[in-house]
């Protein structure tokens, strides 16, 4: 009789199944280390954009804050009264100089210009019935046959009838022009930004109507301290920042300097953007760099090496040559231009920093040096 007989099979069973269970587990632990350590035998060594840093000539920018307008605005109205007719346009719609915007009623204006026309047509028969007369009295008077009274008397009609002509032809101009004015004209090729009327409302003389601008051409107006204004001049360029579209490093030249300052002592200038981007839009906020005369040395990185660290100080990653590793160095730092840096403390010349991507890199870790192909 064998031992193994003596057991019941159900327990033998059991015990086989357990077996089994930890002969699997087993297994299972040695394929998962062997797989982690494989994953750390071939993680591949990263390459670093990277640039040796030195000291250099620096010409100082002061940044400023402005905002965008445009060059040509203007609020147009009527400068005579009546029903509004005609409204041609809508708000957004582009304009061209001389365009008809929109118009009010002329039927009183033309009843006025008929008017005028007939007090004129009057005044100048008046004037000649005058004039005849007083050529008439001259010769009498000439011939010694009226007195000086009579003659006087025939002077004095015929310059009041010189009067009541030119006044006749001033009332014909104003009729003239109150008539033109009725209709509303773009006085420059733009946008309608603002209309503050509907058809067949009345309207005042000068009650706004319609809000132009010439967004094809844009300009920045900013303040310059009194302490810097000497360090700029009309036709000077400089260059902006449009936070709101991120666009940097957009060139614009000044155009117009302010002669008084105001009670802060600053000065308003403006400059002409060189080209205007569709998404650029007046009233953006602008960031303004302005050179100043002032000249010193110091390391200047892009903004891409420098990230913020936890804490919040400024960081970079210094390459060491010895270890092959990347070190997180604390450094400090003012902006110098819309994408430049001075650094102020923390870097020496002749040390390699990386240039980019530095938010994917760790302290200590190990890298090569990026090495573009020929």
């Amino acid at each position: 009789m064998h031992i193994i007989s003596l057991i019941p099979n159900s327990i033998t069973d059991l015990m086989y199944r357990y077996f089994l269970l930890g002969i699997l587990a087993i297994a299972l632990t040695g394929c998962t280390q062997e797989s982690s350590t494989n994953k750390n035998l071939i993680a591949p060594i990263k390459a670093i954009q990277y640039l040796v840093v030195d000291s250099q000539n620096i010409q100082p920018q002061r940044q400023l804050s402005g905002y965008l307008r445009p060059t040509k605005s203007a609020e147009l109205s009527f400068k005579v009264a009546g029903q509004l007719t005609k409204l041609n346009v809508k708000t957004g719609e582009k304009v061209t100089l001389g365009q008809a915007i929109a118009s009010i009623d002329d039927t009183p204006f033309q009843y006025k210009l008929a008017q005028a026309k007939a007090e004129l047509a009057s005044a100048n028969a008046g004037f000649k019935e005058r004039s005849e007369n007083y050529q008439r009295q001259q010769l009498i008077f000439n011939q010694q046959l009226i007195n000086k009274n009579a003659i006087d008397k025939a002077q004095a009609e015929f310059e009041q009838a010189q009067s009541l002509v030119a006044l006749a032809q001033a009332k014909l101009s104003l009729s003239q022009r109150d008539l033109h004015h009725t209709i509303l004209r773009a006085p420059f090729d733009g946008m309608i930004t603002r209309r503050e009327i509907e058809q067949f409302e009345e309207v005042t003389s000068r009650q706004v109507i319609i809000e132009i601008q010439d967004k094809s051409h844009l300009e920045v107006t900013f303040l310059v301290p009194s302490t810097l204004i000497t360090d700029i001049k009309l036709k000077d360029d400089i260059l902006l920042n449009i936070p709101t579209v991120n666009y940097a490093n957009q060139r614009a030249k000044i155009s117009k300097i302010g002669m008084e300052s105001n009670m802060r002592g600053a000065y308003p200038v403006s400059a002409e953007l060189e080209n205007v981007h569709p998404n650029i839009h007046p009233g953006m906020a602008a960031d303004v760099f302005i050179k100043t005369q002032q000249s010193s040395r110091g390391i200047i990185l892009p903004e891409s090496a420098v990230m913020i660290a936890a804490n919040g100080a400024e960081q970079v990653f210094v390459f060491s040559k010895e270890t092959k590793q990347v070190i997180a160095r604390t450094i400090t730092s003012r902006l110098l231009n819309a994408n430049q840096l001075l650094i102020t403390s923390g870097l020496q010349a002749k040390e390699i920093v990386c240039s980019a991507g530095a938010e994917f890199l760790s302290d200590g870790q190990q890298v090569t040096l990026y090495k573009a192909a020929h």
